[in-house]
């Protein structure tokens, strides 16, 4: 099914034209969205730069429409918020390869939003988004080994992927693997001055618990600052 969008309040149409909307059209509606809910707006900002990355030719073929309308859905935009109806979306955004609602999916699995609780799917899908390079992925896998919630516990495998997400920018990753070298968890060496470093690179990205590991990194001096 293609979509068009009709982002007045209360409103999301679902139609069939003979083509999905280009590139340009999601974005207009995207920043229509954001002058009428301006708290959507960091929402709509990652979805527009989502869909700004994909050339035409992608966007009718890798699901970017179904992600959109998953993420209507799943945020409340213009509509009620209706989690099941967002899974449903994902689900066919991901079987065409979107690595963003591969993610997505996996994680209404973990956490039973839409759908009931299967880790074990939720790993799968997680695992098709982190090895096409998605950041937010690969820092699942890692709280997901790290905690063993739908794989066997492994730090190493934890440390692993933190470092991946960490290496694109991933502020929760960055956080994460500061934990581990504060406390020298999972077999790394205790080093509170790089713990410091990660935790300021993602306090900068507005991560609060980073943040919060700052102001305590300050209140005790010679811990990395």
């Amino acid at each position: 099914m293609r979509l068009i969008y009709d982002v007045q309040p209360g409103l999301l149409k679902h139609q069939e034209p003979h083509k999905i909307y280009p590139r340009e059209e999601l974005l207009t509606r995207a920043r229509r969205c954001c002058r009428l809910d301006p708290q959507r707006a960091f929402l709509m900002d990652v979805i527009g730069r989502a869909v700004a990355m994909t050339s035409e030719a992608e966007t009718a073929v890798c699901g970017m429409g179904e992600f959109m309308a998953a993420s209507v859905y799943y945020h409340a935009i213009g509509c009620e918020k209706d989690y099941a109806a967002a899974a449903r979306w994902y689900m066919q955004a991901s079987a065409k390869g979107n690595r963003n609602a591969q993610f997505s999916m996996g994680f209404c699995y973990m956490f039973g939003q839409g759908v009931d609780v299967n880790k074990e799917e939720a790993i799968r899908y997680y695992t098709m988004s982190a090895d096409k390079g998605n950041a937010l992925a690969l820092c699942a896998l890692g709280w997901c080994h790290e905690r063993g919630s739908g794989v066997v516990a492994n730090g190493a495998e934890a440390v692993r992927y933190y470092r991946l997400a960490t290496e694109q920018g991933n502020a929760i990753a960055q956080h994460n693997l500061g934990n581990c070298y504060q406390n020298g968890d999972h077999g790394l060496p205790t080093d509170v001055d790089y713990a410091c470093h990660l935790f300021r690179m993602s306090s900068n990205q507005g991560y609060s618990l980073a943040q919060t590991n700052m102001g305590w990194c300050y209140e005790n001096e010679g811990w990395g600052v």
